[in-house]
C-alpha cells in the first residue's frame, strides 16, 4: 500500500514539473514535422495600449502609473513612431482611484456599478480600436524605465499572439526565490511547445484582435484567473499562434513584501477557485481541440494538488524508515516531535507561514471540486 502511495506521489511531482512540458514539446515537434506549415512573417509592435483595470486601488495606483509614464517617456524618446495610450478602468470605485488616474495623464473609463474584472478587461480592450497590441497591467505593479523600450525591440512574428514577461517579487525569501526560478525554468521548456498557457498576471502583452474576441465570447462569466483563461484559449482556438515567454523582460511586484499572511491565504484560495473554474468549464474543450495545449495545461492542474503529491512521497518514506529502524512507539513520538517543531517554525518564520498557507490552499482544492464551492470574488 505504501509503495502505491509513494509511486502516485512521485508521478504527481513529475506531472507538476517536467513530465508534461517535455511531453508537449516532443508531441509538438512530431506534429510540426508531419504537417506542412506556413513560415510566419516578420512583424513589429507599432501601437500599444496600456490598460489597467482597477477597483478601489488608490493606495497602489499612483506608483504604478508613475512607473508606466516613465517607461512611456523613455520609449517615446527612442521610438517616436510607436503609438501609445494609457487607459485606467475604474470599476465601481468608492475611493480616489479615478482622480489619481486623471492626475497621471491616463484616459479614464468609469463604471458606477461594479461589473467585475473580466467585464472591465473587455471594456478596456474595446475602447482602443486603433491599437494592434494591448497590455493588461495590474495596479501595484512597477515597470522598469526601459520596459516598453525593450518590449518594442522584441522581435515578433505574425504568429505571436502574446508576450509574457516575468516579474521580480520584492521581499521574497530564499525558498520563494528558488521556487520562482524553477517556475521560470518550466515556462522556458513550455516555450518549445508553443509557449505557456499561464502568464504572470501582473503584466501581459496581447495581440488585441484574438483576445478581444475571447473577452466577448466568454463575457457571461466573471473568470477569476484571466491570466490563465486568456493565454490558454488563445492557443487552443488558434493553433498557429504562439505565446512567447520573455524571461529577460520583467516587471516588479513590490506588493509581495507587504502582503500579510491572512491576505496571502485569501489570494491563494481565490487562485484555487479560479483554477477549478477553468478546469471544469474549459479543459474538456482544450483537450478535444488542441492536445499539445492540453498537455501544457496539465502541469498547472497537477500543480494545484502539489501538497498531496508531497505528502504521498514524504509520509511513506518517513513511516517505512521509522518502522524499520525505530518501531511503533518511537514513530509516534517522532510524529509528535515533528508536528511540534513544524508548528513552532510556522509561528516564527514568515516564509514557513506562507508555505503552510500555500499547502492549505492546495489541500482545499478537492473541496472546491467536490462541493462546487465558489468564492464570491470578482476582483483579486
Amino acid at each position: 500500500m505504501l509503495e502505491v502511495i509513494f509511486i502516485t506521489g512521485v508521478f504527481g511531482l513529475l506531472g507538476m514539473t517536467w513530465l508534461f512540458p517535455l511531453g508537449a514539446a516532443g508531441f509538438s515537434r512530431l506534429i510540426f514535422c508531419s504537417k506542412e506549415r506556413r513560415t510566419p512573417q516578420p512583424d513589429s509592435i507599432k501601437s500599444i495600449a496600456v490598460l489597467i483595470p482597477a477597483h478601489n486601488e488608490e493606495q497602489k495606483l499612483a506608483a504604478t502609473l508613475k512607473s508606466i509614464n516613465a517607461a512611456l517617456i523613455h520609449m517615446r524618446f527612442r521610438y517616436p513612431q510607436v503609438s501609445v495610450k494609457l487607459v485606467v478602468g475604474a470599476d465601481g470605485c468608492s475611493d480616489n482611484t479615478s482622480r489619481i488616474a486623471l492626475e497621471h495623464s491616463a484616459s479614464l473609463i468609469s463604471c458606477r456599478e461594479q461589473l467585475g474584472k473580466w467585464q472591465m478587461l473587455r471594456m478596456l480592450a474595446e475602447s482602443v480600436p486603433g491599437f494592434d497590441w494591448i497590455i493588461f497591467a495590474d495596479s501595484g505593479v512597477i515597470w522598469q524605465e526601459d520596459f516598453l523600450t525593450r518590449l518594442v525591440r522584441t522581435e515578433v512574428t505574425s504568429n505571436v499572439a502574446a508576450i509574457c514577461p516575468t516579474y521580480q517579487r520584492n521581499g521574497s525569501g530564499l525558498v520563494q526565490q528558488r521556487l520562482w526560478a524553477l517556475e521560470r525554468h518550466f515556462k522556458t521548456i513550455e516555450e518549445k511547445a508553443g509557449g505557456p498557457v499561464t502568464a504572470h498576471g501582473a503584466t501581459v502583452v496581447y495581440r488585441r484582435r484574438p483576445v478581444l474576441k475571447l473577452l466577448r465570447v466568454l463575457s457571461e462569466n466573471n473568470w477569476l484567473n484571466d491570466d490563465v483563461v486568456l493565454p490558454l484559449l488563445v492557443r487552443t482556438l488558434n493553433p498557429a499562434y504562439r505565446v512567447r515567454y520573455q524571461s529577460n523582460l520583467g516587471v516588479i511586484d513590490p506588493d509581495n513584501k507587504r502582503r500579510d499572511c491572512g491576505r496571502e491565504l485569501t489570494r491563494r484560495l481565490r487562485i484555487v477557485a479560479g483554477n477549478v473554474q477553468w478546469i471544469r468549464e474549459l479543459f474538456p474543450l482544450v483537450f478535444k481541440a488542441n492536445p499539445v495545449v492540453a498537455l501544457v495545461a496539465l502541469r498547472r492542474i497537477f500543480r494545484l494538488f502539489w501538497a498531496y503529491w508531497l505528502l504521498m512521497v514524504c509520509v511513506p518514506l518517513f513511516l517505512a524508515f521509522s518502522l524499520k529502524y525505530l518501531g511503533l512507539w518511537p514513530v509516534t513520538l517522532s510524529v509528535l516531535t515533528v508536528t511540534a517543531m513544524g508548528y513552532l517554525l510556522v509561528r516564527t518564520s514568515r516564509t514557513a507561514r506562507m508555505l503552510s498557507e500555500a499547502a492549505l490552499a492546495s489541500l482545499l482544492a478537492p473541496y472546491y471540486f467536490i462541493f462546487n464551492r465558489k468564492l464570491e470574488v470578482i476582483w483579486r
